[in-house]
């Protein structure tokens, strides 16, 4: 399997999208902390903008991340390349588990990325995190649960269509489509009272990586985030238990 990861991360570093999504990344914080600088000359309180600004990348890396692995599979089997490891001898399993490795390693570096340029140029420019280191690496845990489980997802996704186009399509869609829902339910909640019955809409709060998502960036650190990151493995499990099994009965062409 080792073979397989060093040629999945040098197709990762070949990869233009991979490049792209390191300088959203890099310009995203940057962008917000001169834009709350502004607003500090201005003397427009800004409250604990550093610490909001850690989880607002959410949306954006689950956009990129779908499209990436789109990229990164379908490339393979356009090339070839995905048929010519079976045919000497790695199995199905573990090119499966290879591809979602990648992207969920990609998925956290983004993250890492991302947090990196805001610490260090926002305690230059703005000044120190309000919260404590440990609800900072909490944070961060939490938004890493959320983006591998967009990355199972999506990798199930770009395994099982052949077509790269395509498969990049229907992940941006189920992207789209994921937040549309997490925003319905949350407004669903929002118009609740007391005769409404809201157990189902809280739970597919609590589910959906769309409205995690939504969550912490409300939030930063949800209450119950011990139970989203449960629900996080329990997607990741049930999407990869399925993606390898339809993987191995695939005719790949």
């Amino acid at each position: 399997m080792s073979k397989l990861l060093n040629a999945g991360f040098t197709n990762l570093f070949k990869s233009r999208i991979f490049y792209m999504g390191m300088l959203v990344m890099i310009a995203q914080p940057i962008y917000l902390i001169m834009l709350y600088y502004q607003e500090m000359k201005q003397n427009v309180s800004q409250g604990s903008r550093l610490e909001d600004s850690m989880t607002v990348i959410l949306l954006m890396i689950s956009i990129i991340i779908a499209v990436l692995s789109s990229s990164l599979c379908g490339t393979e089997y356009h090339d070839r390349t995905l048929q010519n490891k079976i045919a000497i001898g790695h199995s199905r399993i573990n090119i499966y588990l290879t591809s979602l490795i990648i992207n969920v390693i990609a998925c956290a570096f983004f993250l890492l990325l991302n947090f990196a340029v805001l610490f260090s140029v926002g305690n230059i420019v703005i000044g120190a995190f309000e919260m404590t280191t440990s609800e900072i690496i909490r944070t961060l845990l939490m938004e890493i649960s959320v983006t591998t489980t967009y990355a199972s997802i999506f990798t199930m996704i770009a395994m099982l269509i052949q077509t790269r186009s395509t498969s990049s399509v229907v992940s941006v869609l189920s992207v789209m489509s994921m937040f549309f829902s997490g925003i319905s339910v949350f407004q669903k909640l929002q118009q609740a009272d007391e005769s409404t019955n809201t157990i189902f809409y809280n739970f597919l709060s609590d589910f959906l990586p769309s409205c995690q998502s939504m969550r912490i960036m409300q939030e930063n650190l949800p209450s119950n985030s011990a139970q989203m990151v449960g629900y996080d493995f329990l997607i990741i499990a049930v999407t990869t238990i399925i993606g390898v099994f339809i993987f191995r009965r695939k005719d790949l062409k």
